[in-house]
């Protein structure tokens, strides 16, 4: 074993990057034991090499933490259980189903390059010269980006889990989380990533555990410190070549606590979220003999002794036999039988062994009412060859009279499913509706066309608003970047008036002012003048006001397919008030509670994410010549975004303004740190949060849309012949969901507010001359709603022909908006974008700006920069050198001749 001298060691970190697994015993057969993964999603870490702060090191290790105990949070959350349950029904019955299976081709994710150290680091603050400064790919490469993912709900609360973001800015970005396939293995002999194992057997108890080797940063041998005996982060500065990488994955297959996970790395700290997984217990190492299969360990691996089966009673045994072999079933004859203890249980479970069996008849319905009588949860998702009339028939029996959800596999389901519908609209207690498709499918077309004949069907109003409906292609097609809520004939966007009655909020346009541009004249700071400054400051304050250059960015958001009732909305929305800037796919609105009133613990209630968002995302014009003509678009900004109407009578429409609140003092002091060479991006103001909810009185079509929009303008559109401006949350609830507490409402208000508030400093520096009971999020008034409302509807056109651009470019790709795919080969050009009042993020200028639409919270000012002071956080170049694997030993400082 290779000893090195301590001295020369310069940091000790832990994983960048994660494989987040959630495993469940399903009852697989093979050398992999009876665990499977059903979900597997890589979270890309972006952290630099070792620096001046120990803070870098320990990022690594308190992020992992946090994203585990987020998930644990979600995955445990009382109102996701109905879903993971009927998801876990289904994983069982699929392996029970496969009498020879086969074992699907596994597949690892590959290793990156490691960061060297952070740039402050290298000798004059500048990283060597060398072909290791050739960037690394930023992530490994998607594979089946686009694949049908298994088990989509359970996917999607591991995305919610790593993507949604805290008060601390904590959340992934989109593109760092990816879903993986579920035959991917772990290797513990990767540089890059650890693993986090989660399983969730018995949703009662949740076990967890981290794997996470140590990775030692340490100096080559021509290497020096600048003078320092020893790696000094204050005063250190490296020179040489870049540090060797010793991998330590001893002890690598027992995984980890929290707790203990953070002693190895000597993090003393408990980050957020440690005392929630205390609660919990880790994860038996044999659970993960699939995922991380001995022979890519080091370790040794014990076999796994089959777990003993119990022996049934006698009597409850021969009573079942007789029930399942019967034709008919007379109560009467077995009413001892069935008081039998563990009858209905052990009934169960000899349902479930062979569960494809069970196929509509009297028999059949007799068995499910007698298994499942009492329960809350009516799991059916595991017998996949029943129909809607049989799970209709069945379900009317006063022996289910008590139970809150049914979950049912819709895969074999051709029959009309109206019979079922008028049953659940007449049951009074079930609120949880799973119609699942099974891991076997190729699409999710079945659950897209049964929600929508639920949608037209005469039932559509009671079940959409008065019960909680999940659809396997809701949660599913967002994960692939697809569209789902689509009419099965027309491929259009279904709309109908129970789906607007249901979920009103259809669109929410957002709008995030950009920083103002500064031109200033580079001066020293030792040749200040404050007195020349204070005689300057009223005449640069007149120009100033006589050039005010207000822009912004615009944000146009669909939130039909997220399925929103208005009280989620409104959680989802204060959320989302203190996130503007960061939350730019709505997870404020995936994962919040599902009433004002809910406790903290229940904010984790998972609903679809918004699909076309994702869909339409990073789809620009293409500026390749297409196939109709050879002009190409001609807009190098050509923003894609989901399609603005029509808009409906009855349905609603949220409008954000996302505006910098200034001073005079302010801006002097921004000016003055711009000429002095220092950023200005602390001295851009505070943001203050304006938006109104509109709801449409008379259909608007833009032109294009439908005839009826010939001849009538923006203002008219936006005019109160056509939309009601409503004003607040408050009152927005009171006209939705009258039963709603306003009290409760207004409170939920303030705290947001207060939270903005507090994150801002009101009162201190810089924003000393700002009131501290300053309101920062506020509505607009009538004509400024209007306004907002008006230049969105103009931007609407603009969108509306970028993405007929992007169609034309694009004639192989999906088959959505039949109606703008129709018009693509002769779209005419987009309509040109009110740069005065809209700019896109690809502008130049609004690219070379560090912050183009500011912060989204309060930045620390900028100190002199001395001779050992950090510059950059980051690391510019990569260690490609493969580390050497072997568990370290130190040679002592006071025997290092040795």
């Amino acid at each position: 074993m290779r000893r090195v001298e301590r001295e020369s060691l310069i940091a000790t970190v832990g994983p960048r990057s994660f494989l987040f697994f959630i495993i469940a015993d399903v009852g697989a057969s093979g050398s992999g034991g009876p665990h499977r993964p059903l979900a597997v999603t890589y979270r890309l870490g972006r952290f630099p090499g070792p620096g001046r702060d120990i803070e870098n090191e320990w990022r690594r290790v308190r992020q992992v933490v946090q994203d585990c105990a987020s998930a644990v949070d979600i995955l445990t959350c009382p109102a996701n259980r109905v879903a993971i349950e009927a998801e876990l029904s289904l994983a069982a019955a699929e392996h029970r189903g496969r009498r020879c299976p086969e074992e699907p081709q596994r597949v690892q994710v590959p290793d990156l390059p490691q960061p060297s150290l952070a740039d402050c680091v290298f000798w004059s603050g500048s990283p060597p010269a060398g072909a290791e400064l050739t960037p690394p790919p930023e992530s490994p490469p998607w594979l089946d980006a686009d694949a049908i993912r298994e088990f989509p709900f359970i996917s999607s609360c591991l995305r919610m889990a790593l993507n949604r973001l805290d008060d601390s800015g904590s959340g992934a970005r989109l593109d760092d989380v990816q879903e993986r396939p579920l035959s991917t293995v772990f290797r513990d002999d990767a540089l890059e990533y650890g693993a986090v194992v989660i399983d969730i057997s018995d949703l009662d108890a949740v076990r967890y555990g981290i794997v996470g080797s140590k990775l030692s940063y340490v100096a080559a041998e021509d290497a020096g410190f600048a003078g320092t005996w020893y790696f000094d982060r204050a005063e250190s500065r490296y020179h040489g070549s870049p540090p060797v990488l010793f991998l330590d994955n001893s002890g690598a297959r027992t995984p980890l606590s929290a707790c203990a996970y953070m002693a190895k790395f000597g993090l003393e700290e408990a980050p957020d979220g440690v005392d929630r997984l205390e609660k919990h217990g880790i994860v038996e190492p044999r659970a993960l003999r699939y995922i991380w299969p001995p022979s890519l360990s080091g370790s040794s691996d014990d076999s796994i002794p089959d777990v003993p089966v119990g022996d049934h009673d006698a009597a409850v045994e021969k009573a079942i036999s007789a029930l399942l072999h019967a034709k008919t079933i007379d109560l009467e004859a077995h009413r001892g039988s069935l008081s039998l203890p563990g009858f209905q249980s052990h009934l169960r479970e000899r349902l479930l062994e062979d569960a494809d069996k069970m196929r509509p008849s009297g028999a059949s319905a007799q068995l499910l009412r007698l298994a499942y009588a009492g329960r809350r949860h009516l799991d059916w998702a595991a017998y996949r060859n029943l129909s809607y009339k049989h799970v209709a028939t069945t379900l009317d029996s006063a022996q289910l009279s008590d139970a809150q959800a049914l979950s049912i596999c819709i895969d074999a389901m051709d029959d009309p499913p109206t019979p079922l519908l008028e049953t659940l609209s007449r049951h009074d207690t079930i609120r949880d509706i799973c119609l699942l498709q099974g891991p076997s499918r190729v699409n999710d077309d079945k659950s897209s066309d049964l929600f929508s004949q639920i949608c037209t069907s005469p039932f559509a109003s009671t079940l959409l608003t008065s019960r909680n409906i999940f659809v396997t292609s809701a949660f599913s097609a967002p994960l692939r970047r697809a569209l789902w809520l689509q009419g099965p004939r027309t491929g259009a966007r279904l709309d109908s008036p129970a789906l607007r009655g249901a979920f009103p909020v259809q669109h929410m346009f957002v709008r995030k002012q950009f920083v103002p541009i500064e031109e200033v004249e580079e001066q020293d700071i030792d040749d200040y003048d404050a007195e020349e400054d204070e005689e300057e400051e009223d005449k640069e304050e007149e120009e100033e006001e006589e050039h005010v250059n207000v822009t912004f960015w615009p944000c146009h958001f669909f939130l039909g397919d997220m399925l929103l009732k208005p009280e989620r909305f409104v959680s989802g929305f204060l959320q989302y008030c203190g996130r503007v800037l960061d939350d730019s796919f709505l997870t404020s609105f995936v994962a919040t509670a599902s009433t004002l009133s809910a406790p903290q613990t229940e904010n984790s209630i998972i609903s679809p994410m918004p699909a076309e968002n994702l869909a339409i995302r990073g789809r620009r014009s293409s500026l390749v010549p297409s196939p109709a003509t050879a002009n190409p678009s001609p807009a190098p900004n050509g923003e894609c975004w989901p399609p603005v109407g029509p808009l409906e009578p009855g349905s609603w429409v949220a409008v954000v303004s996302h505006d910098w609140q200034t001073t005079r003092k302010t801006r002097k002091a921004r000016r003055q740190y711009l000429s002095w060479g220092y950023p200005g991006d602390s001295l851009i103001g505070v943001p203050v949060v304006r938006y109104a909810l509109l709801r449409v009185r008379q259909r608007i079509a833009l032109a294009g849309d439908d005839a009826a929009a010939a001849g009538l303008s923006l203002e008219q559109l936006a005019g109160p012949d056509y939309v009601d401006v409503v004003g607040g949350v408050e009152k927005f609830l009171r006209e939705t969901e009258p039963g709603v507490d306003g009290q409760l409402v207004g409170e939920r208000v303030e705290e947001t507010s207060r939270m903005l508030r507090a994150r801002w400093r009101l009162g201190s520096w810089p924003n000393q001359d700002v009131p501290t009971d300053m309101d920062l999020l506020t509505v607009l008034d009538d004509s400024a709603a209007r306004a907002v409302f008006r230049d969105f509807l103009a931007d609407a056109a603009h969108v509306r022909g970028n993405l007929a651009m992007a169609l034309r470019a694009r004639p192989e790709g999906p088959t959505w908006y039949p109606a703008l795919a129709a018009m693509a080969p002769s779209a005419p050009a987009p309509v040109p974008r009110d740069d005065a009042v809209f700019r896109s993020l690809d502008e130049k200028d609004a690219v070379d700006g560090v912050y183009p639409l500011g912060t989204q919270g309060r930045l620390s000012p900028p100190v002199a920069l001395g001779p050992f002071t950090r510059r950059e956080d980051k690391s510019s170049s990569w260690i490609y050198e493969p580390p050497i694997m072997m568990q370290l030993r130190w040679r002592e400082f006071n025997n290092w001749n040795e």
